[in-house]
This record gives structure tokens, C-alpha cells and sequence, in this order.
């Protein structure tokens, strides 16, 4: 039987799990320890504008999904406590540092960004194990069911413009390219 369910506590290490399998070296958190991933993503269960949902088919758990509101706060929160394991990261991947500081030097002088509006509730991201099709898509689904619940009438996300397959499956389900900053697009999809 699969079910969408709240995140909860106990769920953190197996999110984390698939966090570190299925995301690419692009990401920086990919180089993170599984402690410090699972830290991540409790400054969001733990958090009551943001909400973690998880994909299970018969009780274990294939695909979740970060969104809600002020999910920059948390991100920065996560940044100023963790300052110390993040450097610990960067000193151990010396040349994925070196990548990032060039991109974003590239970025901030030749970046053309586009103005637009961000939603006031985000997806920050929808990680699936890859064991099955179609778990996004649900995820996404369950999130703007989610939103409307709420009285949320725009959601929100950024994906990387080299990410081709999260682009297509984003425009598959109505949402439109609003943006771009800093090689991300910003997406949006009026409920």
C-alpha cells in the first residue's frame, strides 16, 4: 500500500539516505556526512511554516518533498549553526569549493538576472529513490493539494537549468519559468 505522510523524526535518517543517493556532485550537500544532512532536514520537521512529506509503499519510505513558508529563514538558521561542519565539508572538498567560488563569481558579473516575484510558499526540494516512477509527480501533486488546504494560491521552486528532466516533468504539470537567477530557474504554478 502507498500512502503521503508527514515527515517525522524517526524518518530523518532514511531521508537522509536517499538525500545522499540520489543527489548529484553538483549540489554541495552531496559532500555533506549523513549526520550533518540529517541535521538539515530537522531545522524543517522541526519547524511549523515548513513541512516535510514522505512517499511510502508498503511502510518504507521512496521519495520526500521540503516545502512551505520562509524556507529561506531555515536555510540561513541552518547556515550561522552549522558554520562549523559546513567548513569542515569545504576543507575536505577543496576542489568542489573552488568550482562553487567560480561559478559565483561568474554569476555576480556576468549573471543576467531576471526580476521577478517569489511565492510566499516554496518547494525547496522532491527527492525520489529512483526505485520507482512517478513519485514526484505525486509528491508535487500532494504539495499543491497541500497549499490549497492552506489558502496557498502560488507555489514556488528554483531548478538548476542543467537539471533538463525536473525542468520537463515541472512544465508536465503546469508550471511555468518566471525567472532566473544565479543558473536557476524560478518556477511557479497558480492552484
Amino acid at each position: 500500500m502507498c500512502e503521503i505522510r508527514q515527515a517525522r523524526k524517526q524518518d530523518l535518517e532514511t531521508i537522509s539516505r536517499i538525500h545522499k543517493k540520489s543527489y548529484s556532485k553538483i549540489h554541495f550537500t552531496s559532500y555533506f556526512s549523513l549526520s550533518l544532512i540529517k541535521k538539515y532536514y530537522s531545522y524543517f520537521i522541526d519547524n511549523s511554516d515548513n513541512e516535510i512529506f514522505v512517499f511510502t509503499k508498503e511502510k518504507k519510505i521512496l521519495g520526500f518533498v521540503v516545502c512551505g513558508k520562509n524556507i529561506v529563514n531555515q536555510l540561513t538558521l541552518f547556515k550561522k549553526e552549522q558554520r562549523l561542519e559546513i567548513l569542515k565539508t569545504a576543507i575536505l572538498n577543496p576542489i568542489i569549493v573552488l568550482k562553487k567560488v567560480i561559478i559565483s563569481i561568474f554569476n555576480k558579473y556576468f549573471n543576467n538576472k531576471t526580476d521577478f516575484y517569489e511565492a510566499d510558499f516554496l518547494i525547496l526540494s522532491i527527492v525520489s529513490s529512483g526505485e520507482e516512477k512517478g513519485i514526484g509527480t505525486l509528491l508535487l501533486n500532494h504539495v499543491e493539494k497541500y497549499g490549497l488546504t492552506k489558502g496557498i494560491n502560488k507555489v514556488g521552486l528554483y531548478v538548476r537549468i542543467s537539471n533538463i528532466s525536473a525542468i520537463n516533468a515541472y512544465l508536465k504539470n503546469g508550471y511555468k519559468i518566471n525567472g532566473y537567477i544565479s543558473g536557476q530557474y524560478y518556477m511557479e504554478q497558480n492552484n
